[in-house]
């Protein structure tokens, strides 16, 4: 995590602390994060790092904690069990809006995103001795769809809803040891890369990967806006030569407590982000983030508590600054 990135979520993070949080409290804050060996955990540790060192958050204590995915976060979330969690952003909209998984639990109308997150592309990977090229031929197959309780879960059975294929419930972590020992002929990997999880299934057995591509991935894009085309990136293992069409999810950092953070859309760019932009020539800090509230969501006479600090991104360009 290096980077204005990495330097954003820091301000990020650590403003939510100083601000949105009540400085009297005691208890450590939790954050739900996924299972040890997938994506969000690591990225949990890593904003627990970045808070550490904010003099911002001085004081602030967060415990990241394993967990099966978005699901159980949500759930975890709307009982109070956790104080923020990392979820996709497609089960945040279906938890605020009661529909999907989340329909016999109600509007969940108190969930605010505190930061947008990495991306995480769906894996489709298969034994190599499986003779199938596309979503179409795991009819009748052994297929593990994700653990139960995971973000990428609803999405896959989503998917795979008309194929016929033949579910096979396993452990997270699990799905490279049951290609190789023959329990499954694919699997279904939803996750932040590089991963090692899915290094160690194409590695393990030589498994190969398939584009997750074709009129049922296109209708699941037109019904969930939330998904969106990607690539599974090369390098990962000496059988992925090029990038790997295929669908994916933006993972988000979620408050339930009641702090509120504005988010802008832009027209030229998919999602919701933080209001932003460049810092002009001869403008202070505190001047160009009254400008940019003006300007992308129509706020005016903001009062500015505290100024966390100022990071200058040279590859963006020579104004690009994040106060």
């Amino acid at each position: 995590m290096k980077g204005w990135w990495a330097r954003a979520a820091l301000a990020a993070v650590a403003a939510w602390v100083a601000v949105g949080a009540e400085p009297a409290e005691a208890k450590p804050l939790t954050l739900a994060t996924g299972p040890e060996l997938a994506t969000y955990f690591p990225v949990g540790v890593a904003l627990r790092m970045l808070l550490e060192q904010s003099p911002a958050a001085s004081g602030a204590e967060l415990t990241v904690l394993p967990t099966k995915g978005s699901v159980e976060n949500l759930d975890g979330l709307r009982t109070g069990r956790f104080d923020l969690a990392i979820v996709q952003a497609d089960l945040e909209v279906d938890a605020f809006r009661g529909t999907g998984v989340f329909a016999a639990s109600g509007r969940f109308e108190g969930l605010r995103s505190v930061l947008s997150l990495h991306e995480e592309g769906l894996a489709l990977v298969v034994r190599p001795d499986v003779k199938v090229k596309d979503l179409k031929g795991l009819k009748g197959r052994k297929v593990d769809l994700g653990a139960v309780g995971s973000g990428g879960r609803p999405i896959v059975e989503r998917l795979t809803a008309t194929l016929g294929v033949k579910p096979v419930e396993l452990r997270s972590g699990e799905s490279a040891a049951a290609l190789c020992d023959r329990r499954i002929d694919a699997a279904f990997l939803f996750i932040g890369h590089p991963s090692p999880v899915l290094v160690d299934a194409l590695s393990r057995c030589k498994g190969r990967l398939l584009p997750v591509v074709g009129p049922l991935a296109d209708q699941l894009r037109r019904d969930v806006p939330e998904v969106t085309a990607t690539s599974i990136p090369v390098a990962l293992s000496p059988t992925v030569r090029k990038p790997v069409p295929t669908i994916g999810v933006r993972a988000v950092l979620l408050d339930p407590a009641g702090a509120r953070v504005v988010l802008v859309r832009h027209t030229y760019i998919d999602g919701w982000y933080l209001p932003g932009g460049g810092v002009k020539k001869g403008e202070g800090v505190t001047q160009a983030l009254h400008r940019e509230l003006a300007e992308e969501v129509a706020v005016t006479g903001a009062a500015v508590k505290r100024v966390l600090g100022v990071y200058h991104n040279r590859r963006e360009g020579k104004d690009d600054h994040v106060p």
